[in-house]
């Protein structure tokens, strides 16, 4: 994952996420991530929540899914720069 950031005016900056593949350090960075942004914690079973999370994009339209993996990105980027996450991507 590229990452480019560009200040658009004093204290705003402009953000780009660029992922060509899921490359290893990027699925590392999902497996670190990936249940405290569905769940809130790291002690659920990250098997069970990537099955349940599976299971919730599947069932959403296209547009609708594509929508979901945006959002999901962006709360890995924000967990990668150490912000707090207010609420839980599933549910």
């Amino acid at each position: 994952m590229e990452v480019f950031s560009k200040e658009i005016e004093t204290g705003r900056n402009l953000h780009v996420l660029k992922i060509n593949t899921y490359d290893k350090k990027l699925i590392e960075l999902i497996n670190k991530y990936l249940v405290k942004i569905c769940e809130g914690g790291d002690s659920e079973d990250i098997t069970r929540v990537k099955k349940r999370l599976l299971k919730f994009i599947l069932k959403k339209h296209e547009t609708t899914r594509m929508g979901a993996v945006a959002e999901f990105f962006i709360h890995l980027y924000l967990n990668d720069c150490n912000y707090k996450q207010e609420f839980l991507f599933l549910t």
